[in-house]
């Protein structure tokens, strides 16, 4: 994000560099109450990333100034599902059982993995809801769902927006609106929506957008709604945090298949991500791995919705152990953005992928410890 942008939004401009290990040593310095701390610790999470470490204090503050909005850019894989996690369940009264947080995400896989997380840290009186198209219970299910208890609400615009059309949804107690993957929710086809989900929300909330990138179009739109924002910037140019990177040169395209082979055999892996650019590759990858008797299984966008979501499942459950996924996959967002598999901390790029941007989305599932 260029200097030059920052008086779009009167953002102010305090961008530094965070040391994790000497800054910031564990979660207590970020003002977070003890049910938050426990649940971390339940967790398994000792330390912030560099994005949690800038981001959660100033979020915070906002939450006692409402007008007080929150822009982060940080790529994939650098923890920020744990920050507006933590943000919303900081700012709910738990007796209170109407809709106080809402976030929206591009797809219903990410809104699954948001509602996953969140449910992870949150006590049992908080009640974390997913809205989204194509359901089994479709919107009668969602309207009843919405009848009951339900403190943060997670969903994709369409499902959302024609929820508050029909009076099903009420926003007016909404005091933190989260936007995650706002380069994609920010597109033409999703503007109208994201437009409307804005002017349905009450005067007085904090806005929490999360983006890789902040273009100026992007930031056009996201000054009519947010007149005063707090930016945190992770160093786009940076490599991402606690990620080993490395290139293994084939002599030939027909051995590539082996040299992933005897990659698998040598790496110590818990889960593995292997990207390619198109779906002749990826079966070409997948029989390959089958022959070898690797338990793999493989995901692309020419897939049934059904299919992809068990595939998912299988993976997140660790039943199998590595997944191939096409590039295509990544561009719709099912495995390139914003799906965390905690396991996964091996991924493999099958031949160069077409661009830094998807080079750096692709390698950031590999977690913060990874390869």
């Amino acid at each position: 994000m260029g200097d030059n942008l920052f008086p779009i939004l009167r953002m102010r401009k305090t961008k530094r560099t965070i040391d994790v290990e000497t800054d910031v040593p564990d979660f207590n310095s970020l003002m977070l109450s003890r049910t938050s701390l426990t649940a971390l610790a339940k967790a398994g999470f000792t330390k912030p990333s560099p994005v949690q470490a800038q981001a959660i204090p100033c979020g915070l503050l906002g939450l006692g100034n409402l007008s007080q909005h929150l822009l982060v850019q940080a790529k994939s894989g650098t923890g920020k599902t744990m920050v507006f996690s933590l943000l919303a369940l900081e700012n709910l009264n738990a007796q209170f059982g109407r809709p106080q947080v809402l976030i929206v995400a591009p797809t219903r896989e990410i809104v699954s993995q948001i509602v996953s997380y969140i449910s992870m840290l949150a006590p049992p009186v908080i009640h974390v809801r997913m809205f989204v198209g194509g359901n089994e219970k479709g919107v009668a299910g969602d309207i009843q769902v919405l009848k009951k208890s339900v403190h943060i609400v997670v969903g994709t615009t369409g499902r959302l927006c024609h929820l508050v059309r029909i009076n099903a949804l009420n926003l007016s107690h909404i005091r933190l609106f989260v936007v995650d993957e706002a380069d994609k929710l920010m597109e033409s086809n999703f503007q109208e929506e994201i437009n409307y989900l804005f002017s349905a929300l009450p005067p007085h909330k904090q806005v929490a957008v999360f983006s890789a990138t902040y273009p100026q179009y992007m930031l056009k739109i996201l000054a009519r709604y947010m007149t005063d924002a707090h930016p945190v910037l992770v160093d786009t140019d940076a490599q991402l945090y606690g990620v080993k990177q490395y290139v293994v040169l084939v002599c030939n395209k027909t051995k590539k298949i082996s040299a992933i082979i005897r990659l698998l055999l040598q790496l110590c892996y818990s889960q593995c991500i292997i990207f390619v650019n198109d779906q002749t590759k990826c079966d070409e990858v997948y029989s390959g791995l089958t022959k070898a008797e690797f338990g793999a299984c493989q995901i692309s966008g020419n897939m049934l919705q059904t299919d992809r979501t068990n595939v998912m499942k299988q993976f997140r459950k660790s039943v199998v152990k590595i997944l191939v996924s096409t590039d295509l996959t990544y561009i719709v967002c099912i495995t390139g953005r914003g799906i965390d598999v905690p396991g996964v901390n091996v991924v493999i790029n099958y031949g160069s992928p077409f661009s830094l941007s998807t080079y750096l989305h692709r390698i950031g599932r590999s977690g913060r410890f990874g390869t």
